[in-house]
């Protein structure tokens, strides 16, 4: 397989990944929480939405598990992004 300089610019070490991990109980609740983090991700451009569902392990004691993947090259304005949505 060809990799572009281009697509390689898109993955670590030249951007950089977060995988936000919503957790609850109540799986509408869970879910209801993915969701509008999702729409509030989507409005922002510097911050790419690379993939969202359930966890791969989805249920841990309990909790069903959401997961959003997010890549932006701006690391800083990244982390600033994710951390409201972690409370």
């Amino acid at each position: 397989m060809s990799w572009s300089l281009e697509r390689l610019q898109t993955y670590p070490p030249f951007s950089t990944l977060v995988r936000l991990l919503i957790s609850d109980r109540d799986y509408k609740r869970g879910e209801e929480r993915l969701n509008s983090s999702l729409e509030y991700l989507k409005s922002l451009e510097s911050v790419e939405v690379v993939g969202s569902g359930l966890a791969p392990v989805e249920r841990i004691a309990n909790r069903w598990r959401f997961f959003i993947l997010i890549r932006s090259n701006e690391r800083v304005k990244l982390i600033k992004i994710s951390t409201p949505l972690l409370f």
